[in-house]
């Protein structure tokens, strides 16, 4: 067994209880502090891929990406998720242009330095409402998190199993749509099997399968963003901080995507807000 192999299980035997916990037990305010600490540490690997060069410029950009966390804890959710669907949407037009040899990703540290703000505090601001919202609010962050992680494993069976289409073969080599059909698959497995085995979800069966459908497939886009990012850069994990697994961006690139497209359709298409 190889020594990184050991650490991402030393790691994930630690972290997965303490996640697990936090979700669960913290109050919506302790929630959000644990979730910022976790996202600056985010902003700091982000900062690298704006191109901030000076240590201090990096600090500067992570401390302003948890002063804009704190800003927005008690303003609208409905700006954050705005901005958050928008976005993805321009994000996904920039994949394909990117597998088209177009370049949309511009090399001004100050514009990527935007971009990080929406990728992150939009991601933010939805999960904290999220953890709030309810008395299953805990449980519906667990949900998401734990369908992305299904979904992740669906598309790397299949992908490995039958993957012969690349899916972004510029952006990200080893991703196939047999991989994307595998994820879908396995989410709305998962979906349904929630919807018909608890109570946590009060939405309609056929709506929530969809809602965790398209969350799964900008999921994707998400870890497709960040791949591309990476690739400009030149570098293969956005950091160290989570030894084994690389950084905080690697780990959460699929939920800065889902985050605000999921909670736009329980607060639109749900009755529990």
């Amino acid at each position: 067994m190889n020594t990184n192999l050991i650490k991402r299980i030393i790691t994930a035997v630690i972290l997965i209880p303490v996640v697990i916990s936090g979700v669960l037990f913290l109050s919506n305010e302790w929630f959000a502090i644990a979730l910022g600490v976790f996202v600056f540490g985010g902003a700091w690997e982000w900062s690298q891929l704006a191109g901030l060069k000076h240590f201090q410029l990096r600090v500067g950009f992570a401390l302003l990406t948890a002063g804009l966390m704190w800003l927005s804890f008690d303003l609208s959710l409905v700006p954050a998720l705005i901005t958050g669907l928008v976005f993805w949407s321009i994000g996904t037009i920039q994949i394909v242009l990117h597998e088209k040899s177009v370049s949309t990703v511009t090399g001004n540290s100050f514009i990527r330095s935007v971009i990080g703000l929406l990728v992150l505090v939009p991601a933010w601001k939805a999960l904290v409402f999220m953890h709030g919202m309810n008395e299953d609010g805990g449980l519906l962050v667990l949900f998401l998190m734990v369908m992305i992680w299904v979904a992740d494993s669906g598309a790397y069976f299949a992908g490995h199993k039958f993957g012969k289409h690349k899916l972004a073969p510029a952006t990200s080599p080893g991703k196939t749509w047999e991989g994307v059909m595998g994820a879908l698959l396995a989410t709305a497995i998962f979906a349904f099997l929630i919807q018909e085995n608890t109570s946590i979800i009060k939405m309609n069966e056929i709506m929530f399968v969809v809602l965790c459908l398209f969350t799964t497939m900008i999921s994707v886009a998400g870890d497709l963003y960040e791949s591309m990012f990476k690739r400009i850069v030149g570098i293969k994990d956005s950091g160290t901080l989570i030894p084994g697994h690389g950084g905080v961006l690697d780990r959460v690139d699929s939920l800065t995507a889902a985050a605000p497209v999921f909670v736009a359709g329980l607060v639109f298409l749900g009755d529990r807000v």
